[in-house]
């Protein structure tokens, strides 16, 4: 809800970087206003979304900005440094759309895991690290590959594949799955990329979908993508966990790796919102949460579905 028609002075008193949000502190008083925190005193929301001409602030940096609130709190919006403040930079169609826009807390971060070979770890990883440290970068994920124990490692199998955790916001974990497909493809000289996720056994059934639907969605309209799903599970950490191929030219596989991404995530956060619901559910494997993926699936959705050769050609 939209609270002032008229800007508001004040000044950037934090602001994380990282996640693009910090707060102001409006120079004159608003604790009348509806949607003020207890205790919060003159303390305003800001988004990066939310800045005109930039998409961040430093503190001390003196503000104009209209007042909005919702449930959370107070938030700004079409707010711009004091010495730079324009009314005309925002349109009358932008101002009725910031009226009916709610503040968004940040997006909890996710974990998803995929699989790579041992032939491609190094070429993933770069002299001295350059390479995965570019990708972090680029994509704002984290990537954890984790170390094998000492006796597979001295076998160093090319065959072998290597677990790797990734963490981020769903951007930042398209974006990290995308780059580590442009480079394997690169480092195989193919026109093809292919990623191995993993997935819990028990949250397959929600993968693939009502028939068939979500894996609709990953093959795209072009059907040049192929998903492929393990029968029989592959045992991590004492985790039953289902591989999920996918395999199609470069640019195909773009889109269909964001939608994978998009269902894996939103299966990661059902799964924390059943966890933090009931952190006494029986299936909760304390183990599974510290080993793999950093919180266990739970055993809580059917393992009854269809093999992917059925499903797909």
């Amino acid at each position: 809800m939209i609270l002032t028609n008229y800007p508001i002075t004040g000044h950037c008193i934090d602001w994380n970087k990282e996640k693009g949000f910090g707060w102001l502190a409006a120079n004159d008083p608003i604790e009348n206003f509806t949607g003020q925190r207890s205790g919060s005193g003159n303390k305003v929301f800001i988004h990066r979304n939310d800045i005109v001409g930039s998409d961040s602030l430093e503190k001390g940096d003196e503000v104009k900005f209209y007042l909005y609130g919702d449930e959370r709190g107070l938030g700004a919006q079409r707010c711009q440094r004091a010495e730079d403040f324009n009314e005309n930079d925002v349109s009358t169609e932008n101002m009725a759309m910031a009226a009916t826009q709610m503040y968004q807390p940040p997006e909890v971060k996710s974990v998803i895991s995929i699989r790579v070979e041992n032939m491609y770890i190094g070429a993933l990883i770069g002299k001295k690290g350059v390479i995965i440290k570019k990708i972090q970068l680029d994509s704002g994920a984290k990537i954890d590959i984790v170390q094998e124990e000492e006796k597979d490692a001295k076998t160093k199998d090319p065959l072998r594949s290597r677990l790797i955790n990734l963490t981020g916001t769903t951007v930042e974990l398209q974006s990290v799955v995308r780059a580590i497909a442009k480079q394997l493809s690169e480092n195989a000289q193919s026109q093809h990329s292919k990623i191995v996720f993993l997935i819990h056994q028990s949250k397959t059934g929600r993968l693939i979908g009502k028939k068939g639907a979500n894996i609709k969605k990953i093959r795209g309209e072009s059907n040049n993508v192929y998903v492929t799903i393990s029968k029989e599970p592959i045992t991590i950490n004492d985790q039953p966990l289902i591989t999920v191929a996918c395999f199609g030219p470069a640019e195909d596989m773009k889109n269909s790796l964001d939608e994978t991404v998009l269902q894996l995530v939103s299966i990661y956060k059902l799964m924390l919102q059943t966890y933090e619901q009931n952190t006494s559910d029986s299936n909760y494997d304390g183990d599974y949460r510290q080993s793999f993926g950093r919180q266990n699936y739970g055993n809580n959705y059917s393992n009854n579905y269809e093999s992917s050769e059925s499903l797909f050609p």
